[in-house]
């Protein structure tokens, strides 16, 4: 039996704890292959590959080691739409928080995979972390 979106949804968020391998993995697992992932106001990808090239270049530019994810709110549509407020606390290779910011975002899910998933942040959050150097390469791909 297929999963609900909502259980999906955090189902896709609880696998980015436990490290980098494993965050990459459910991206893979979770996008279709067209899949569109818009993050406001970073950055939009398409499909699983560019996700995950997104991801390596954090791993590669700040020490991204994986993202522990506090679910506030989830809300679901009839039509697969889920809604998430949530804090993403991205963590690097140390265990140091490199920064912890709220997020709001939509997942469209169709046949079990997220097919578009927009994501709207405060980017003065990120701009703190930017002033001190850690994600400013990120911010200006």
């Amino acid at each position: 039996m297929p999963r609900d979106p909502t259980t999906a949804t955090l189902e896709f968020l609880r696998g980015w704890e436990p490290g980098f391998d494993a965050m990459t993995s459910s991206f893979a697992d979770a996008l279709a292959d067209e899949g569109v992932w818009d993050q406001r106001p970073i950055a939009s990808t398409a499909g699983p590959d560019e996700a995950i090239a997104f991801l390596r270049r954090a791993q590669r530019l700040l020490g991204l080691e994986r993202i522990a994810v506090d679910v506030l709110h989830v809300a679901a549509t009839t039509d697969g739409v889920v809604l998430t407020h949530r804090v993403d606390h991205l963590i690097d290779r140390r265990g140091r928080t490199i920064v912890s910011a709220p997020v709001a975002g939509a997942m469209t899910w169709q046949d079990g995979r997220i097919t578009h998933w927009r994501e709207l942040f405060d980017a003065a959050t990120f701009g703190g972390a930017a002033a001190r150097g850690r994600l400013t390469a990120v911010l200006r791909r």
